[in-house]
């Protein structure tokens, strides 16, 4: 027998409100909210893993972390710096020295707030982190798919969401009593 996670996050429930985008992005093609464009199935797939590993990467991080650090890694320094290291990396973006400078000042302040309530936890930190590089990662394609193919933001929610519901599921399939 395959050895189950017990993630226990609701990982089922995380299907709800993807499944809630694959309704609205289908409800509103008839009402010519969105036109859609197909571009390479592959591109929305892409986008779709890298969306459901953030999705299941955070959940894992909270459910072994503490709160605190939670929050470090999922809403703040971390994924901001992870995003700006992944984009000089892979599409050798540089920010404005302005930019720099006020990462620096969010890291020192995230630091001091949250100094008292952050207890590190490896497998936890190891989860958020790669929450945050799955993040940027789901960030970077998408704009980099918007800008290349010539596509809205709508459009690509239209072709990615099946695939991020897809993906999850099976996830849940996989990690939880079902």
């Amino acid at each position: 027998p395959v050895p189950r996670l017990r993630a226990q996050t609701g990982d089922v429930l995380d299907d709800v409100p993807l499944l809630v985008h694959v309704a609205f992005c289908a409800g509103s093609k008839t009402d010519a909210l969105v036109h859609g464009k197909r571009i390479e199935t592959a591109q929305y797939a892409k986008l779709g893993l890298a969306q459901c590993c953030s999705v299941v990467f955070v959940n894992l991080s909270l459910l072994h972390n503490s709160i605190g650090m939670y929050q470090v890694l999922k809403f703040t320094s971390s994924n901001v710096l992870v995003m700006c290291m992944l984009e000089y990396l892979w599409k050798a973006k540089l920010y404005s020295l302005p930019v720099y400078i006020s990462l620096i000042a969010l890291v020192l302040g995230i630091t001091t707030a949250t100094v008292t309530d952050v207890e590190l936890r490896w497998l936890g930190f190891t989860y958020g982190m790669l929450g945050c590089f799955s993040t940027a990662v789901y960030q970077i394609l998408n704009k980099s798919i918007q800008q290349d193919f010539d596509v809205s933001p709508l459009q690509i929610l239209e072709f990615e969401q099946p695939f991020t519901a897809l993906f999850a599921a099976l996830f849940a399939l996989c990690s939880e009593d079902v």
